[in-house]
């Protein structure tokens, strides 16, 4: 709890705090202007709120900006921080200045310490029920709402939170998100054409014709494709044998035009049988051989071989001839072959029109896959909805009884015999009604019987009520306010600031002269000087 504010501008430089209640004391006229709300402002600053700045803008302009120390305690160990108007942002810990820390750590430490709720932050769960002159939280017909009504959302969760309803909520509003985000990102691919274009409703069923035609052409082809296959196989075996035996027999031929031919060339190479010098060295062997007689056999020959030189050579170019001709053969068969087998590997016609078949049935069918998926998501994200407000307003409907009991217990301890008033929660809106009893001061009092309902049954600490609260109620009723604000127990705390405390009851002045941190008035301002606010 909060224990201790310092601060050597204001006229009482420390206020000491206690748990349960806790009253600034104003005068006895009911004088505005004094500083009532600008000290209640800066408790709710040392609570990590940012109001002080908003609100009390002149204060910085008349005394300066503001240091100001603060102590929690928490399992009797005390928590020590300073926080200044001119650099809000950071705060001390425990005086280590060397090591200053953010606002948010400041949070983060009372959430944990308070044992804030995890959906709620520890400033959502406490900034509504610090009533304070400034803040626009005081229509007490509207006790859930700042100035700003458009945060139902959060002031439903708030409350769902508060009484632990929020976990189904919660649940299905992250699958929610889930699906709105598949939503969003699909639109998105749709409108950036990141994938086929969405179909309009009318073109859904003519599309589905289509395709069905699309499937029927592509089958009927692959049942053609698979008989050209078969057809086409038989073919090129027939026909590749048959080049084969050609081209066998032409390498036949070839190879025997060519040893014809290596004789001829053997033949025009030849010349004469023998020379002399050939014919002297038989006599070393046949001593009796006549050498005459040999040369003239010789001499005859070589007449003969003269005369069929020309003959050779003629025959020699036709062998060439033939070898070129079975050669020029063999090649255009090899070519026929070729061409044969990739009749067979490549049916060009029908795997083109095959392609294109698959290409349109493709895209056509992604067009029809991304209709039915962006329709399956609608009505999922539309069901969604529909569940999500269904279980909002369930669990809020539990709120309401919890309320309207507590405040029951609460309204009747200030009034005898009251209008209980009671929460109607809608999807987009609340009415807090009152019954019948539509009186200023009746509703005040049902605004803060809703703070003392939440304050005791709930995780929330402390709340705080400006004097503007209690200022419009008969006295009889702050009498008993007063006594309830008393009774706060198990280390909560009430801030309030009260005027005119003279005119309450000898009981309600002893509680409040118990319970007194500050007193103001006309003549003892909270900051020394007087200004008019502009």
């Amino acid at each position: 709890m909060l224990k201790k504010i310092f601060c050597d501008k204001l006229v009482q430089p420390l206020l000491t705090f206690s748990s349960g209640l806790n009253s600034l004391v104003g005068s006895h006229s009911g004088s505005n202007s004094i500083g009532k709300s600008s000290v209640l402002m800066m408790i709710d600053f040392c609570f990590g709120g940012d109001d002080f700045l908003k609100t009390s803008s002149d204060v910085f302009e008349q005394v300066g900006h503001l240091d100001i120390d603060f102590v929690f305690e928490f399992d009797e160990e005390l928590y020590t921080f300073t926080r200044s108007t001119s650099n809000p942002k950071v705060v001390i810990f425990n005086n280590d200045i060397e090591n200053p820390k953010t606002i948010t750590d400041l949070r983060n430490f009372l959430k944990v310490k308070y044992t804030a709720p995890d959906s709620l932050s520890f400033r959502d769960l406490v900034n509504l029920t610090s009533r304070i002159w400034g803040k626009g939280n005081f229509n007490p017909n509207r006790p859930l709402n700042f100035d700003d009504s458009k945060f139902y959302d959060q002031t439903t969760k708030y409350l769902l939170v508060l009484f632990d309803l929020y976990r189904d909520v919660s649940k299905q509003r992250g699958e929610q998100a889930a699906l709105e985000s598949k939503k969003t990102s699909l639109k998105g691919a749709f409108d950036q054409e990141l994938i086929a274009r969405k179909l309009k409703k009318s073109e859904i069923e003519p599309k589905k014709k289509e395709l069905l035609e699309l499937e029927d052409q592509t089958e009927e082809l692959k049942t053609n494709l698979s008989k050209y296959t078969i057809n086409i196989s038989e073919i090129v075996n027939q026909r590749s044998l048959s080049i084969k035996k050609d081209k066998d027999l032409l390498l036949k031929l070839l190879s025997y035009e060519e040893q014809r031919l290596l004789r001829s060339e053997k033949s025009l190479a030849f010349g004469t049988f023998a020379n002399r010098k050939q014919f002297g060295r038989l006599v070393n062997f046949f001593p009796d051989v006549n050498l005459e007689k040999l040369q003239k056999i010789e001499g005859f020959h070589s007449g003969v071989t003269k005369l069929l030189k020309n003959e050779i050579k003629v025959e020699k170019l036709s062998i060439e001839q033939n070898i070129q001709g079975f050669k020029d053969q063999i090649s255009d068969l090899d070519k026929q072959l070729e061409e044969v087998f990739k009749l067979k590997e490549k049916p060009s016609l029908l795997i083109d029109d095959l392609l294109s078949l698959t290409i349109k049935t493709k895209e056509l069918k992604q067009q029809l896959d991304y209709r039915e998926l962006s329709d399956s998501i609608d009505e999922n994200v539309k069901l969604s909805r529909e569940e999500g407000k269904r279980l909002k307003l369930d669990k809020l409907e539990e709120v309401s009884k919890i309320l309207i009991e507590e405040i029951d217990s609460v309204i009747s301890t200030i009034y005898e015999d009251p209008a209980i008033p009671y929460f109607t929660f809608f999807d987009k809106s609340y009415e807090f009604n009152a019954n019948g009893d539509t009186g200023t001061g009746k509703c005040f009092s049902n605004m803060i019987s809703l703070d003392f309902s939440l304050l005791n049954n709930t995780k929330l600490p402390f709340f705080i009520h400006d004097s503007v609260v209690l200022k419009n109620i008969e006295v009889n009723a702050v009498n008993n306010i007063i006594r309830l604000y008393y009774s706060i127990v198990n280390h909560k705390q009430v801030f309030i600031s009260i005027d005119e405390v003279t005119k309450y009851s000898a009981k309600a002045q002893q509680i409040i002269a118990k319970t007194k941190f500050l007193t103001l008035s006309s003549d003892r301002l909270a900051f020394n000087n007087k200004w008019e606010k502009k």
